[in-house]
């Protein structure tokens, strides 16, 4: 049992379900009445018309009322729709413990601690019958589910059943109603013990009754004991039937919950509390319980809604049903049983399955429990199946012949292969909790707090983020994208949780869809895209659970494991999608196919936002909004369409945004319109048209700007006769300062453009029946070039029109068309583009060394040399590779270290950009990242050979061990044994030659050496650190445990922990210890 919901603070008594809507009504200890939402964790109504406690509420099953018995003695009915007490009932004499509602009839009977049962016609207001049933405090009264039946149970140890068919068959005739009218049919004295709740079962002729003596008592409706269990070491407060699930579910002062098997009542499950419960009530129809206590009131789960399924192949399902897992074809509507379960799981809810993991190739299936799990073979089928059941949790596969699973109780995890009985290999893991199946043999670990990417091989943590409570985690199909589910909230990532966003909704289930994630809440089916926004599909009719997505329907399961297909419209989130993906083509494409989007007007917005005015402009309604987006887009002919003249702002904009795309016709025409001759006089003169200048100037009777027009014109008499008007002397100096008069320029029309061809969008209705005859072209046709007329219209083209040529094909557009690798990404010049794929492929931290390169191989594919008579010879990649290599060895060979450690460094990063051979380029990948940290370590010993002799041995030490061309490593094994015995360390001098490969150990240059260490004694003069087993860390020179290093994605160098998210050292390209996909 699991917290779905819960308040804590004062004292809760009563409590009872809502059987439709999801609320939960409560009363408390200091008179306050409460209606609670438990979905969505909100309080819904509150009323206080009591002064003390209120011990007793009850829904009505139908109608909009709940009744309510205090300590005061008053019986309330209250309407939740009027929010109000409708009606009260006060014959009660002292605290009232139980109300109840007739399941057809508008009765209500409450008991009391004035020892009688009374029975009420609330629609009449009317006591009809009050029923002397016990010597002391009746604790309960419960009408039968059908039959004309209460039962009630009291203080005086009595159990009694009381027949009122009489009663109600008068219960609109209050005054005919008799004494004989309520007679006792059953009673059973001299329990023992108290009475504290008897409660009826909704379907069969049962009563579960709790006791003060720790006691259970299930009894027939003539009250013969059918079983007796002493389930609490307390009290028990109360107990009910639980139908749906066949159990028995009561509540003790000891503050436990505990689950009984209807048949045996024997106890199940338990759910501790730390304070007294003191009522219980069951949900007619989920598993769902509610109880109250001292410290307020819980709703709790019992077991999962929803069944066990998942997505085999396209419309093929499969999922848990009534002890069987079964195979649901939903396009041949058949639906077959694949394996029997061997739990008795409709007894024991608990045991029902978390998850089902289906592999592919082999069709194998785990069955996945609480604490164990069934290997099932689909295959075998349903009459050769023996399932053994392994402890366990979690389990999942790894691969197409290997699962794992956790430990039930250790931080350990255990892998073992399809068929094989041996022993498992174990993997320690930093917590138990839960675990789901990542990408390339790595699982993440989640606990109440973090979620961490695991890596199996290298038995280490790779990634880790802070999510709580996470319940699945849900990859896209290309393992590149992880959706994480927890109780009110989607964490969106990167398998590595990189580039996370959250999306704060209560997710019930999701499926990817492309890079679009799809998902349920208990109301609706929501999208969320990759910038974190989100909207809703459609409305769900109940909570029910997404499995499979289509473009225009939905699959779901049901909480009872039944199917059901919705119609779904994916138009607006996919054209959205495209937005954020800047994908405007197929944006404006969905416009022709689908109405609902361009009747969207924040659609609009939306595309108006993500910077793509055109494609705003043609989902608006309004005119201003089109108006706006045709200037936004520049698109002056749309924008005059849309133009209103009476709306000055808007003239004058349209005037602004002409002149700016040299559209002077316009720009002049609509600055008249505004009245702004300033902008009309500037137009005029940057476009030529003198006379017409002139004539303003004349006309306008703005000095100001006849003055500015005279200026430009050189005019000199009129700027004279100005000045003069204002002052004499500046127009004798004008006479001599002003040249002459311009002369007329030729007039300048609006700026030569091309109008493109304009995208006509009609939001018409494409019709989804279109015949195979239209959609495929004939085979048989072939190539029919014989007797072909062309015919060109007469009037097609004419004199001075312009036939806009057709853009050809783009020879670098053909290089990305098949492949996006980062080579053909940079032979086109997409740098950026070609970064990011670097990012994800080696982990790409640096990218400063690759800007030569990319530069290099950018000119390689974009210059032509004239042809000459010789034969084509193709040069690739690893060939250019391969002789920057063989410069290096030369480099090696004369011991200029530094050299070639350029080379081979420069021929390293090249290599990210290889794709032509992987095998090849990960062997060249091995044999320059060897000699990088070889000529690292000989750099590092050349500069300390003086200061550090002992530092200087053990890197001659450490170089000798390197794996490099047997020239190269019998030279570095030389100066090691040379400098070992100068340093009289022969000790180290003889272990190296026992770890020497066999080809440089018996070259005939060690015979020397072999002759002093064979008359020396061996042993150090100096504290060598020489541990030729242990890992290299490459940026330390140190030697490192091989459990605790970290790597870099690219060249594969070791490095210890410390260096994690630093960059590598060898390639200085990649992020140390970062999860990329690797070169593919």
């Amino acid at each position: 049992m699991k917290t779905k919901f819960e308040i804590e603070g004062s004292k809760a008594k009563g409590i009872c379900f809502h059987n439709k809507r999801p609320w939960v009504l409560v009363s408390f200890f200091s008179g306050n009445i409460a209606i609670y939402d438990y979905e969505n964790g909100i309080e819904i109504q509150r009323y206080k018309d009591y002064f003390g406690p209120v011990r007793a509420v009850d829904f009505h099953t139908t109608d909009t009322l709940f009744a309510s018995g205090g300590d005061d003695g008053c019986v309330r009915v209250y309407d939740f729709i009027k929010g109000y007490c409708i009606t009260r009932f006060d014959d009660h004499k002292d605290y009232i413990r139980s109300v109840q509602f007739h399941s057809k009839l508008p009765l209500l009977v409450s008991s009391s601690d004035d020892q009688t049962v009374k029975i009420f016609n609330y629609k009449s207001k009317t006591l009809l019958y009050s029923i002397p049933a016990h010597d002391m405090i009746v604790m309960t009264a419960s009408f039968h589910p059908s039959k004309p039946y209460i039962v009630t149970g009291s203080y005086d140890e009595k159990i009694m059943v009381w027949n009122i068919s009489g009663l109600e068959s008068k219960y609109n005739k209050p005054k005919e109603i008799n004494f004989l009218d309520v007679l006792p049919k059953a009673q059973k004295q001299d329990n023992g013990c108290a009475i504290t709740m008897a409660s009826w079962h909704p379907t069969q002729d049962k009563i579960i009754i709790s006791t003060t003596d720790n006691k259970l008592m299930l009894m027939n409706e003539k009250l013969d004991e059918i079983a007796t269990v002493h389930a609490h070491t307390s009290t028990i407060s109360a107990a009910k039937f639980m139908p749906q699930l066949e159990i028995i579910v009561s509540c003790s002062e000891d503050g436990t919950i505990k689950l009984l098997k209807q048949d045996s009542v024997r106890t199940i499950d338990t759910y501790t509390n730390p304070t007294k419960f003191w009522s219980i009530s069951v949900h007619p129809y989920l598993p769902l319980i509610a109880a109250s206590s001292n410290d307020g009131f819980k709703v709790l789960k019992i077991c999962k809604n929803r069944p066990a399924s998942l997505r085999i192949s396209s419309g093929v399902y499969l999922y848990y049903n009534d002890e069987q897992i079964r195979k649901y074809d939903i396009k041949n509507q058949t639906n077959v049983v694949m394996c029997l379960s061997k739990n008795n799981t409709k007894k024991i809810p608990e045991k029902k399955p978390r998850k089902l993991i289906f592999n592919q190739s082999r069709n194998y299936l785990l069955i996945d429990y609480q604490n164990s799990f069934y290997l099932v073979d689909l295959e075998l089928g349903t009459s050769n199946q023996k399932l053994k059941m392994e402890d366990g949790k979690s389990a999942t596969f790894l691969s197409r012949t290997k699962y794992c699973y956790m430990s039930v109780s250790f931080n350990q995890l255990f892998i073992r292969e399809i068929g094989k009985d041996e022993d498992a290999k174990i993997v320690r893991i930093p917590f138990n909790g839960k675990m789901f199946s990542g990408m390339n043999n790595t699982v993440y670990l989640c606990d109440k707090s973090k979620i961490m990417l695991f890596d199996l091989n290298k038995e280490q943590v790779i990634a880790e983020t802070d999510v709580e409570n996470c319940r699945d985690i849900i990859l896209n199909k290309e393992n590149r994208k992880i959706a994480v589910l927890t109780k009110d909230q989607i964490l969106i990532s990167k398998f590595d949780f990189s580039d996370k966003f959250a999306v704060n909704e209560a997710p019930k289930s999701g499926v990817w869809y492309s890079d679009i994630f799809v998902y349920t809440t208990k109301t609706y089916l929501m999208y969320a895209l990759n910038n974190g926004e989100k909207g809703v599909l459609r409305s769900l009719p109940k909570q029910i659970y997404l499995l499979d997505l289509f473009e225009k329907e939905a699959i779901f399961i049901h909480p009872d494991s039944t199917f059901e297909t919705l119609e779904v419209d994916l138009s607006e989130c996919l054209f959205r999608n495209y937005l954020l993906n800047n994908d405007q083509n197929d944006a404006l494409k969905m416009l022709t196919v689908s109405n609902k989007i361009s009747m969207s007007n924040s659609n609009a917005y939306f595309a108006m936002e993500k910077g793509f005015p055109a494609v705003a402009k043609e989902l608006c309604q309004d005119t201003k909004q089109k108006f706006e987006m045709a200037i936004e887009s520049f698109d002056i002919s749309s924008a005059e369409r849309f133009l209103d003249l009476s709306d000055l702002e808007q003239v004058v904009k349209l005037a602004e945004i002409s002149l700016i795309c040299g559209r002077f016709r316009e720009a002049e025409k609509y600055y008249s319109k505004a009245n702004r001759t300033d902008k009309v006089a500037f137009i005029y003169l940057i476009s030529g048209q003198i006379s017409k200048l002139k004539d303003l100037m004349a006309k306008t009777e703005d000095l100001n700007l006849k003055m500015q027009i005279a200026i430009w014109l050189n005019d000199g008499n009129t700027l004279s006769a100005l000045l003069e008007s204002e002052s004499p002397k500046l127009s004798e100096i004008a006479k001599t300062v002003i040249p002459s008069e311009i002369s007329d320029r030729k007039v300048l029309d609006n700026w030569p453009t091309v109008e493109p061809k304009k995208v006509i969008v009609e939001n018409t209705q494409i019709n989804e029946k279109v015949s195979e005859e239209e959609d495929l072209v004939d085979e048989s046709d072939g190539w029919q070039t014989e007797n072909i007329e062309i015919l060109i219209p007469e009037n097609l083209t004419k004199s001075g029109d312009q036939i806009v040529p057709l853009r050809g094909r783009n020879i670098e557009e053909s290089w990305t068309n098949n492949m996006m690798s980062p080579l053909s990404l940079v032979m086109c010049g997409k740098f950026s583009d070609a970064l990011f794929e670097l990012k994800d492929l080696i982990g790409l931290k640096n990218p400063i060394p690759l800007r030569e390169i990319f530069t290099e191989f950018y000119i390689s594919c974009h210059m032509s040399v004239e042809n000459i008579k010789l034969p084509v010879k193709p040069v690739d990649i690893l060939y250019v590779i391969n002789n920057e290599i063989e410069e290096g060895f030369s480099y090696v060979k004369s011991g200029k270290f530094s050299v070639a450690l350029y080379y081979f460094r420069n021929s390293l990063q090249k290599l990210s950009l290889s794709i032509d051979d992987i095998e090849k380029t990960s062997q060249m990948i091995y044999l320059c990242r060897t000699y990088c940290l070889a000529m690292e370590i000989g750099v590092k010993s050349n500069e300390i050979r003086k200061n550090d002799p002992k530092r200087h041995l053990e890197l001659s030490l450490m170089m000798s061990m390197l794996n490099m061309n047997t020239e190269h490593h019998i030279l570095a094994a030389q100066t090691a044994l040379n400098t070992c015995i100068r340093m009289k360390c022969n000790l180290s001098a003889s272990n190296l030659l026992k770890f020497l490969p066999d080809e440089v150990r018996n070259s005939s240059q060690f015979e020397k050496a072999r002759s002093v260490l064979s008359k020396s004694e061996l042993n150090d003069s100096l504290d060598v650190d020489f541990s030729p087993k242990k890992e290299i860390c490459c940026s330390s020179l140190k030697y490192i445990q091989s459990t605790k290093k970290v790597i870099c994605p690219f060249c594969k160098s070791t490095f210890s922990q410390d260096e994690k998210g630093n960059l590598c050292s060898i390639c200085q390209l990649s992020e140390i210890g970062k999860i990329s996909l690797g070169m593919k």
